[in-house]
């Protein structure tokens, strides 16, 4: 009786808070009998993801009549599990275990002569990990695309005098997307070698940058503006003042269109653009879609940045200069930003007393800071029709490349 090989795996996307899982049959000889990957929908069992990898693959098997299996899982937790319940013959599953899922495969496990739960390493299993990952990276694909589209309409739009029905990203033909920062389906960006290729080839370009700093003294606006040339050395700085009788976005825009013009500015191709004020980059960061209240001043930028070849709106690869006034409150923010944690921890601190006892943590400050980051997110969420097409899409690309295990 020959023995064949099930290799499985799962992840879990936070960003896209959905899992799937992946694997393959090898038979006696080595050859890859067959691949499966599969996205989980039911929200139920939406941690599962190991568990219902071997499953999958225990049922495949089946199906083509295999007596014998042996089935390896980079997961110590589940193939323990699976190991006290057929070699020990301990059946005590935790509700939380979800013992409906073992009881699936003891019940797929009377079909086999002979069946077998072992542990490997992760370097070991990389090749049911990509599969299982598969669904997940063509859903991704699909959106990118799809984004690149809306990215493409809106920047025709702004060209309009009547703003669009439906809201719209700040876009021009020669902007630089950062496409890691706007794709809620990514599903590990720092394994993403396209977007991390795209973002460094772009980075080496020479670029003039232009930082804005916006800050109050007193009842007026300061405006300060710095000009960096390629080696990050000054070429520029001006400072104007406001009353701030206009919303900021306005004198923000307003000030922009201006440095832009400079005679500094008129032999440069690539501008890299960078302000103090997260919430403007939000918005030309593309996180964020525009408020039709300021079409006016969105255009006139729109009109600004058209001379130039590229336009990149991101942070900086060096710290900005400062202005005195200024360097405090920046300096707060950064050390704020470095002791951010997960909401989840911070609530048990502060169940737990912990947080009260200790001013210094900002705790305030970090909630409101979580929150606004959780309504951005929710803000940049596909709709669910949206959504719809691209799960349709990407269940249309698999089924040409020959994937039948899909979800219904």
């Amino acid at each position: 009786m020959q023995t064949y090989k099930l290799y499985s795996d799962g992840n879990y996307f936070p960003r896209a808070k959905k899992s799937g899982f992946g694997g393959y049959i090898q038979s006696p000889s080595g050859e890859i009998l067959v691949e499966y990957t599969e996205q989980i929908k039911s929200f139920e069992h939406i941690y599962s993801f190991e568990l219902l990898g071997i499953i999958r693959g225990l049922t495949i098997a089946k199906d083509k009549g295999i007596e014998s299996i042996i089935s390896y899982c980079d997961d110590k937790n589940t193939t323990l599990k699976l190991k006290e319940i057929f070699e020990d013959q301990i059946f005590n599953i935790p509700h939380s275990m979800k013992p409906e899922l073992y009881q699936q495969v003891i019940d797929l496990s009377k079909a086999f002569k002979k069946i077998q739960f072992e542990y490997i390493p992760r370097t070991e299993n990389k090749y049911a990990d990509s599969l299982s990952r598969k669904y997940a990276t063509m859903m991704e694909n699909n959106f990118l695309k799809q984004y690149e589209q809306e990215l493409h309409a809106s920047a025709i739009n702004l060209t309009k005098t009547i703003p669009p029905k439906k809201r719209i990203f700040f876009s021009h033909h020669n902007m630089v997307p950062v496409l890691h920062k706007n794709n809620p389906f990514l599903v590990a960006q720092h394994r993403n070698k396209k977007v991390r290729k795209v973002s460094k080839e772009q980075q080496q370009l020479p670029y003039v940058y232009i930082f804005t700093e916006m800050f109050k003294k007193e009842d007026t606006l300061m405006v300060h503006q710095t000009i960096y040339d390629k080696d990050w050395s000054i070429l520029l700085e001006q400072s104007q003042t406001s009353q701030g009788h206009q919303p900021l976005i306005t004198e923000y825009c307003n000030f922009l269109v201006d440095i832009l013009q400079h005679p500094y500015l008129k032999n440069t191709q690539n501008v890299w653009i960078d302000s103090n004020y997260r919430h403007i980059n939000n918005i030309f960061e593309q996180k964020e879609k525009l408020n039709y209240d300021y079409w006016t001043d969105y255009q006139n930028l729109h009109k600004a940045i058209t001379p130039f070849s590229k336009v990149f709106f991101n942070r900086f690869p060096f710290e900005p200069k400062y202005q005195p006034e200024n360097i405090n409150t920046e300096i707060v923010k950064k050390n704020l930003e470095k002791n951010i944690e997960s909401l989840e921890s911070l609530f048990s601190k502060f169940e737990n007393g912990i947080l009260t006892k200790d001013k210094n943590k900002h705790f305030g400050a970090i909630i409101r800071y979580h929150l606004k980051q959780y309504r951005d997110t929710l803000q940049r969420d596909l709709s669910d029709i949206e959504k719809n097409q691209i799960i349709q899409q990407t269940v249309s690309n698999l089924k040409k490349i020959g994937v039948s295990q899909l979800p219904k």
